[in-house]
């Protein structure tokens, strides 16, 4: 993997497309560089917690971590608890954009019942930032 890509190319795994990187014809369907087998991560909810998840594809990871995403998301719903949750998600696509991503940027934003009650609990207010 050259700088975390598949051939340098592609970071995450297909089920559909880049037919070049399956074409060993020694390996099974589960062995090629990339297959429609996902990796999967389980974890624990924290119903008192959880606020949101977000589901991103990598031209979002491109140009924002993380902590970037989960802080930009809680500002918005911070600065307006009744703001939409499409208007956040396409703030962080123009954020990526202008950052120069390049890649397929997909996000969504799932808010968890308790996480609108935390975030009015909080009484925060505030601009939005992505510092």
């Amino acid at each position: 993997m050259l700088r975390g890509r598949v051939g340098g190319i592609v970071a995450v795994s297909r089920a559909l497309g880049d037919y070049a990187f399956k074409v060993n014809k020694e390996l099974g369907v589960f062995e090629q560089q990339i297959c429609c087998k996902p990796d999967v991560t389980v974890r624990e909810r924290s119903m008192d917690e959880d606020e949101f998840i977000v589901i991103a594809c990598d031209g979002i990871w491109d140009v924002i971590d993380s902590a970037g995403v989960v802080r930009y998301v809680r500002t918005r719903l911070q600065a307006d608890p009744l703001i939409d949750l499409n208007d956040i998600s396409k703030g962080l696509l123009d954020y990526c954009l202008g950052r120069g991503s390049k890649d397929n940027m997909t996000i969504i934003i799932v808010l968890f019942k308790n996480g609108v009650k935390l975030l009015r609990e909080e009484g925060k207010r505030g601009g939005c930032c992505l510092g």
